[in-house]
């Protein structure tokens, strides 16, 4: 038996138009306002825009990490919706299972630039990561959806 919660999930995702509606812009702003709605808060976190060699980042840190341990977390969204806005609490609850921090990214989104910008985004933080002394071996890299393929 499935839980109240996805329950509710699933009657959400039921209501949901079966075809994208409206331009791409109507579409981002519309992940933007529901997306975060559907994960739990991080009252323990705290969060820091940082510049990862050049693409838009966010550290999601826990008081009691290791801090030489690092999730770097590629959103989903089709490649063409999503930021480090939707997806910054599943990022942190991610990070927390794992007892490290971790970095989201707001690789460019797709029609704009065309593909690998994307890739080359993922590429670009983690040689950045590198650089600022993790060991690969302490880098993990995850993601939903677009960001799983990213990974």
């Amino acid at each position: 038996m499935a839980s109240p919660q996805a329950e509710q999930l699933r009657e959400i995702l039921r209501a949901m138009p079966k075809e994208p509606a409206g331009s791409l812009e109507e579409q981002r702003a519309g992940a933007e306002a529901m997306w975060p709605a559907f994960t739990a808060e991080l009252p323990d976190a705290s969060f820091e825009p940082v510049d990862a060699g050049g693409v838009p980042a966010e550290w999601i840190r826990y008081p009691d990490a290791d801090a030489s341990r690092v999730v770097l977390y590629l959103h989903g969204g089709g490649y063409s919706l999503g930021s480090i806005a939707t997806h910054r609490k599943l990022a942190g609850h991610i990070a927390r299972a794992a007892g490290s921090a971790a970095l989201v990214i707001d690789y460019r989104l797709a029609p704009e630039p065309p593909s690998p910008a994307g890739l080359d985004d993922a590429v670009t933080a983690y040689q950045w990561l590198l650089a600022e002394g993790f060991r690969a071996s302490d880098v993990a890299i995850a993601g939903d959806s677009a960001g799983g393929g990213l990974t």
